[in-house]
């Protein structure tokens, strides 16, 4: 099975675009899942959500979803964009977790961490706050998002991803999506 990942979309809809449209077209994925924030920082905030809603891609709440949830709006280039009532019942109905079980694989998506979506998580500083989320029952598959860094490491017995940001619009945003081949745990960075 070919997992595609995507975090950190920040309302660019152009750059979600790009993104499943490879997936489609090149490399035939089997499902989609979001580690967060798909809305935040960029232009088209109730684009971004729609399309995700439209495609049905499992997401999980990111601190800047989280936020704009709350305020009803979205930061934009230092403007604010209302949310519209789509974007507003698609971030209100996203967990702050997912698990799911694929070819015998459980996978576990979150933002930051499992038990915050601020805390980053990179290759060479891991929290101690991941460790303890990963003590009891933890997964086989932790898909992160937050640093906009690609990712792949292990903890523990845990192999925690990180697909990068789907976003350009800073220079250090990767401009990236992920594949994960499922049993393997074959992980692949893709750029758009």
């Amino acid at each position: 099975m070919k997992l595609g990942i995507i975090a950190d979309i920040h309302a660019d809809h152009r750059a979600l675009t790009k993104a499943l449209d490879r997936w489609n077209k090149d490399e035939g994925v089997d499902a989609i899942v979001c580690a967060g924030d798909v809305v935040g920082k960029g232009p088209m905030p109730n684009q971004a959500a729609a399309l995700m809603g439209y495609h049905k891609i499992p997401n999980v709440l990111g601190n800047h979803d989280q936020r704009s949830l709350e305020k009803g709006f979205a930061k934009s280039g230092g403007q604010l964009v209302a949310l519209n009532q789509e974007a507003l019942d698609y971030l209100g109905q996203t967990p702050a977790t997912q698990t799911w079980s694929w070819e015998g694989v459980r996978v576990m998506a979150a933002h930051g961490t499992p038990s915050c979506n601020r805390t980053y998580v990179f290759a060479q500083d891991v929290p101690e706050r991941l460790h303890q989320d990963l003590a009891v029952k933890p997964p086989d598959v932790l898909i992160l998002g937050h640093t906009h860094k690609p990712m792949c490491i292990r903890v523990g017995q845990t192999l925690v991803v990180n697909p990068g940001s789907v976003c350009l619009l800073k220079r250090q945003d990767s401009h990236t999506c992920a594949i994960l081949e499922l049993p393997s745990l074959d992980f692949r960075v893709l750029s758009l």
